[in-house]
């Protein structure tokens, strides 16, 4: 070890095979190379509590990092409860991106380990593209839109995210997803950027009424939630899909989330160059 370096132990916890933990902390580490002296251990297949308090008991004793992975509900409560110990920095990998597509979607998780390693590159990529779709949300990374594979634009209450995370997490696409405001400019790059797929929710005035006033239990709010407001922003939607060069548009009115996402991704692999309604 070099007089500069750093040891630091390093422990990887999963109820699968621990590899994503590792791979993560290995990029992570690479950042750190001449600095830092890690002893990586990787603890798989961990699947009982008893197990997980016996590994995070001799951790504790050496000190150090402990990195989790874990699907099971059951076992990331327990390293909850198990939270702050001595010595020891606790990160969860997988937690938070499992409660948030569950609060997107509305969607249980499978909580099945290993699911993801089949094969293990595919994972590893489907991994960066949710992260993508994530930190694209709502208009954001504008830095970085021209990395996406599609581009989802439409007025609030089109189901812009939700379709999103579908289309990421089932066909491994990265999506960034950028809301209409009436009145406001859209983003430039919307209107020039050639490689992404773009594609623009459209939805008849009645279904968005009914949306928006389901939104805010059944309250009319004036400039968002009233009729004439919704096609007076509708109008301007379509003006500016009308500037998008290569928009498809995607009428959602009647359309399931599933539905729209599975058009969207039908479309991203025929890459039509011409407007049209589905």
């Amino acid at each position: 070890m070099l007089r500069d370096e750093k040891a630091i132990n390093i422990w990887i916890i999963s109820d699968a095979t621990g590899i994503t933990g590792q791979r993560v902390i290995l990029a992570v580490m690479a950042q750190f190379t001449g600095r830092i002296k890690p002893t990586i251990k990787r603890h798989a297949r961990v699947n009982r509590i008893k197990r997980l308090l016996n590994i995070l008991d001799k951790a504790e004793k050496k000190g150090g990092v402990v990195i989790y992975s874990l699907v099971s509900a059951e076992l990331r409560q327990c390293m909850k409860e198990q939270q702050p110990r001595p010595n020891l920095m606790f990160i969860d990998l997988m937690g938070p991106l499992v409660q948030k597509v569950t609060q997107m979607l509305g969607i249980k998780p499978t909580e099945v380990p290993g699911m993801g390693h089949t094969p293990l590159e595919k994972s590893f990529n489907l991994a960066k593209s949710i992260d993508f779709t994530l930190r694209h949300d709502d208009g954001a990374g504008l830095n970085t839109l021209g990395r996406a594979d599609v581009i989802i634009t439409g007025v609030s209450r089109t189901s812009k995210t939700s379709t999103s995370i579908l289309l990421s997490c089932n066909h491994n696409l990265k999506v960034a997803n950028i809301p209409i405001i009436f009145g406001q400019s859209p983003p430039e790059k919307l209107l020039t950027l050639k490689r992404p797929q773009k594609a623009g929710l459209i939805i008849s005035p009645g279904k968005l009424f009914t949306l928006r006033k389901k939104r805010y239990n059944g309250a009319l709010l004036p400039g968002y939630a009233d009729m004439e407001s919704i096609r007076r922003e509708l109008t301007y939607c379509r003006r500016v899909f009308s500037l998008i060069k290569d928009l498809f548009i995607i009428d959602v009115t009647n359309l399931s989330i599933e539905e729209a996402a599975a058009k969207l991704a039908q479309l991203n692999k025929q890459r039509e160059k011409k407007c049209k309604i589905l």
